[in-house]
């Protein structure tokens, strides 16, 4: 992952947990929010995986 992908994937998990922070009384807005932490949380382990898997078929490469 380059230097701006990982500022962007911070950026996401910043504002996630800057909503977490936010004491909501409307069910319909808590709930949306912990929706969207969810979809961010799982973007951020999508881009943890694409990295992986990147690095698994540079070694993969090299080794053959």
């Amino acid at each position: 992952m380059s230097l701006p992908e990982q500022y962007a994937a911070g950026e996401r998990f910043g504002g996630s947990k800057v909503g977490s922070d936010i004491s909501v009384s409307n069910s319909t807005t808590d709930w949306n929010m912990k929706t969207r932490r969810i979809e961010v949380l799982e973007q951020i382990c999508y881009d943890l995986h694409f990295e992986m898997r990147c690095h698994l078929l540079y070694i993969i490469k090299r080794m053959s």
